[in-house]
């Protein structure tokens, strides 16, 4: 049987609806599958259990208030609040890789400007159906999958839906990754 060549980059192999069908049929094996929900949730687990902040510089005063620090940010640095924490974060991030394809992680902060994070699933970035930048500070650059790219090809920003795909904005590169 013949096979088209696929030795391009992946937008061009895979369509963003084909990327949306993939993310669906994932998210179906996940759902009705438990064996392979139970390994996917197993990798989640063992990736969570990776993070204890820890100095080892020569300023330990320094290094004991960082841990600190740390391990009471771990508790409260999520955007979602109780119960989830960066462990859950952490697991939630494995299971969309694998689940879903990718994940966004908003950097945001508190009104009093304590550092946050916000997890964005994947359906909710991408364009619905534009391949480039109608308005705003990104207008006429080119757009994959809701990733905003420079004339170089670097990820200047990402595209996020609302909850109910009816709006969108823009959030530059520098304040979320996937």
């Amino acid at each position: 049987k013949y096979r088209p060549p696929t030795d391009r980059d992946k937008h061009q192999n895979v369509t963003n609806r084909g990327r949306r069908q993939l993310m669906t049929l994932g998210r179906a094996i996940y759902g009705n599958m438990p064996t392979v929900s139970g390994a996917i949730e197993e990798q989640a687990a063992l990736t969570a259990e990776v993070f204890i902040p820890q100095y080892y510089g020569q300023d330990k005063e320094w290094g004991s208030m960082a841990e600190d620090w740390l391990l009471n940010w771990n508790q409260i640095c999520m955007v979602e609040a109780n119960p989830y924490d960066f462990d859950t974060y952490l697991e939630q991030l494995t299971i969309s890789f694998v689940r879903d394809g990718d994940m966004g992680t908003l950097l945001t902060e508190t009104p009093d400007g304590y550092p946050q994070i916000q997890m964005v699933p994947a359906h909710r970035i991408g364009p619905i159906s534009e391949p480039m930048v109608e308005d705003g500070d990104f207008k006429n650059l080119p757009m994959v999958d809701g990733v905003i790219l420079s004339p170089q090809r670097r990820a200047l920003g990402y595209r996020v839906f609302t909850e109910d795909l009816q709006s969108h904005r823009d959030i530059p590169a520098r304040d979320m990754f996937l």
